[in-house]
């Protein structure tokens, strides 16, 4: 008899309570929360990452390039922190370049550039002919929301990223 009373209880039974929607999408909502979260911080790291290895990138073809001494000439990045912008360019300094070889790269809004600092005491890296070493060492700061990114170059024009 008892076991009569559950099967015709659970034949009648054909949906869900309210109670076990409500948990069901309570944890659907904290899994889909804390994926997001993870994916925006990747997403925020990787960015970051990326910048800074392209103005790496971009100091060690002005290198390159100033060792080979392609178009006869030095060739150095300039770094605006104010608007963000990385320019690769022509010459013996960035007011006396040549722009038709400017090569700007715009930093997204989430990433700035601090602590400018180079033995020059502008903003801008320029590397000599043939050994391609700088009189204007020193660092600078790529700054993303949660990390950040210190590029080195040193007199000898060895470019390190920490």
């Amino acid at each position: 008899m008892v076991k009569d009373f559950f099967k015709i209880r659970l034949l009648k039974k054909k949906g869900f309570t309210l109670l076990e929607l409500i948990l069901v999408i309570a944890i659907f909502s904290i899994v889909v929360g804390g994926t997001i979260l993870s994916l925006s911080s990747f997403f925020a790291k990787s960015q970051l990452t990326d910048h800074s290895k392209q103005i790496v990138n971009s100091l060690r073809k002005a290198q390159s390039n100033s060792m080979m001494r392609v178009k006869v000439s030095q060739w150095g990045v300039n770094f605006d922190s104010g608007g963000g912008v990385v320019t690769f360019f022509q010459g013996a300094s960035y007011s006396a370049r040549d722009t038709n070889y400017d090569q700007a790269q715009t930093l997204p809004p989430s990433l700035s550039l601090n602590n400018i600092s180079f033995d020059s005491g502008g903003t801008e890296v320029v590397f000599t002919k043939v050994n391609g070493e700088t009189d204007d060492f020193g660092s600078l700061q790529v700054q993303g929301d949660i990390d950040n990114y210190t590029i080195t170059i040193n007199k000898f024009g060895q470019i390190e990223i920490n």
